[in-house]
């Protein structure tokens, strides 16, 4: 099996404004994966430095490795196989990621059906998502949140852990309205009694627009939340209504 891959930059529409910098562009690694066979598949390994500490540069040499590790390996052999021996060369996820994802994408291929039905026999046809809160002005966020509303999203994530984030959420809940879902995204900038700090604080705020919405943080509060297994960071916790 042969794996290639190339570099891109994605810039974003619009730059974003999170805890640990401005993002204006993605920059990433297309990789595919092609059997004896002709039959190829694509992934992405987009590792993001100033977050999550691992370079391009890191990517590249472990997709290397997998690509070794490929070149040898049968067009027949299970998926599984495939990815255990690509993890025994370099367990890099971003880079395990894309292998994963091309694999994937070259079974469907092959099979002539979406990876979904791969996956399981009764695949969701739609996939709810959040629109983003990329402004900082809290008029503007406002506005940006009652815009989705009106597109139709049943949620919207802003940005926390820069400024004046609870007069922000606030803004956004005033302009979401009482029923849609918010998502507060720190991106690892709270330990979690800042983030029960910071949530108090927004709390407040958001009482006075007059929502019965409520924060709840473990040991604070009973929050649904994501954390990074390597991290004590508290990286995104949900917050809806009731």
């Amino acid at each position: 099996m042969r794996l290639e891959r190339q570099q891109r930059t994605l810039r974003l529409a619009q730059p974003l404004q999170t805890s640990y910098g401005l993002l204006a562009e993605r920059p990433l690694l297309l990789v595919s994966i092609t059997g004896a066979d002709g039959a190829r598949g694509y992934g992405e390994a987009a590792p993001l430095q100033a977050y999550d500490g691992v370079s391009l540069e890191r990517t590249a040499a472990a997709l290397e490795r997998h690509r070794e590790v490929l070149a040898r390996c049968r067009d027949a052999a299970p998926h599984a196989e495939l990815l255990a021996a690509c993890r025994e060369a370099d367990p890099l996820p971003a880079a395990l990621a894309a292998v994963d994802m091309a694999l994937w994408d070259r079974a469907g291929r092959m099979h002539g059906k979406p990876v979904a039905e791969l996956l399981c026999e009764r695949p969701q046809r739609e996939v709810a998502v959040n629109a983003l809160i990329s402004a900082l002005d809290p008029a503007e966020a406002s506005e940006q949140a009652a815009a989705a509303g009106r597109d139709g999203f049943p949620c919207v994530k802003v940005k926390v852990g820069v400024d004046r984030d609870a007069e922000r959420v606030s803004a956004v809940r005033a302009g979401a309205g009482a029923i849609m879902a918010l998502r507060l995204d720190a991106n690892g900038a709270w330990e979690v009694d800042e983030a029960a700090e910071a949530i108090a604080g927004a709390e407040i705020s958001t009482r006075t627009a007059n929502t019965d919405a409520r924060f709840r943080l473990p040991a604070y509060h009973p929050l649904p939340m994501l954390s990074s297994p390597a991290r004590s960071k508290l990286l995104r916790a949900t917050w809806k209504r009731g």
